[in-house]
């Protein structure tokens, strides 16, 4: 029986919906300057549902519901993560515990990460049986068929065994995912962004990476999570953005106008960017582009000079170290800026930096 699951939750939707619950959304598809500037009235049970998105079946046509049970289960956290941002008070080590794991959550489970992970699945199968045929030409497509099961099977991120298409394998990948992004928000400064008059926005893609001094993205080099200046927005309601960062931030800031614009700009354009040609994303930049750019090349400025604070940049050493990578080789992309913003902004540089250089 089809059943609805909403790849960004209802729980979450409700806070940047009417009294009537409804959402003024924009849609990727047709036009893009016409959906930019006709938005649709959406209820929030409608919107970001699709049919049984995160059931997993297998060849003989079982499904398995555990990855949908999973994350309606993480969201009763949800509402008393909210009645601590409203509370005014500063957030406490379990709030901030929370907030981490929706962030974990809404990044692990969009739909675009699924796509991507689908593709990579769908390569991965097709090397795999074509070295099978190379290495065993006398073998019938029954064995292939055969070898690939038992391939599948051994997979570490296999979701349930007898789930084969690239489509159920790729779920497999949501779980890892999910705790790997909660370790390393739980490791990062948050600081809680609050706006008195613009709304926050949010998309089906909530959870935003930027590097604000590599944007435009040049490279993939430019998507690594592992440089100082990563900022990461996910906007909690209409009035609460929560701002993940490894450099040493206030607790809470209310932000004027012209910071809240580049939160909601770099909402809209990374949720463009997911799913867009370039010639149609440039649609989207030009009209954001009064919010995110100085010039043509360059982000206005870190939400990060809105609400720096005093402190060292250990959260991020942290999750070097949690990711068991080479500390030498990350630094060498983040000398230079590290040297740089603690002689500008007199910022404590962790020990750590020239022990490894």
């Amino acid at each position: 029986m089809p059943v609805s699951h909403h790849t960004v939750p209802q729980v979450y939707l409700r806070q940047f919906a009417d009294r009537k619950k409804r959402l003024l959304a924009v849609s990727r598809d047709g036009n893009v300057t016409e959906q930019l500037t006709r938005p649709n009235i959406v209820r929030v049970k409608d919107a970001t549902a699709i049919e049984n998105f995160y059931t997993v079946y297998t060849e003989s046509g079982e499904a398995d519901v555990d990855i949908e049970n999973h994350f309606s289960d993480l969201e009763n956290n949800y509402r008393p993560m909210m009645d601590a941002v409203r509370s005014g008070r500063a957030l406490c080590p379990s709030d901030k515990v929370r907030i981490a794991l929706m962030a974990a959550s809404q990044e692990s489970r969009t739909v675009g990460q699924i796509e991507s992970w689908s593709e990579s699945v769908e390569s991965e199968l097709g090397i795999a049986e074509s070295l099978y045929r190379e290495n065993l030409p006398n073998a019938t497509d029954a064995e292939i068929t055969e070898r690939m099961r038992s391939y599948i099977a051994a997979r570490d991120t296999t979701p349930i065994l007898g789930a084969h298409s690239p489509r159920d394998l790729a779920r497999g990948y949501i779980q890892p995912m999910l705790a790997a992004r909660f370790e390393m928000f739980s490791r990062m400064n948050q600081c809680l962004l609050v706006s008195r008059a613009q709304n926050f926005i949010t998309s089906d893609h909530p959870v935003v990476w930027i590097n604000w001094v590599r944007w435009p993205p040049q490279s993939l080099m430019d998507y690594s999570s592992l440089h100082l200046a990563q900022e990461v927005t996910f906007p909690l309601s209409s009035r609460f953005c929560i701002l993940f960062s490894y450099l040493p931030v206030r607790d809470r800031v209310e932000l004027p106008q012209e910071a809240v614009s580049i939160v909601n700009a770099r909402q809209a354009v990374r949720s463009y960017e997911l799913f867009m040609k370039p010639t149609e994303l440039q649609v989207v930049l030009d009209r954001y582009r009064d919010d995110i750019f100085a010039g043509d090349d360059c982000v206005r400025g870190p939400l990060w000079s809105f609400c720096n604070g005093e402190g060292s940049i250990t959260p991020f050493f942290d999750v070097v170290e949690f990711l068991g990578l080479d500390l030498k080789d990350v630094l060498r992309d983040n000398i230079g800026f590290i040297e740089g913003l603690a002689d500008v902004e007199g910022i404590e540089v962790d020990p750590r930096v020239y022990d490894q250089l």
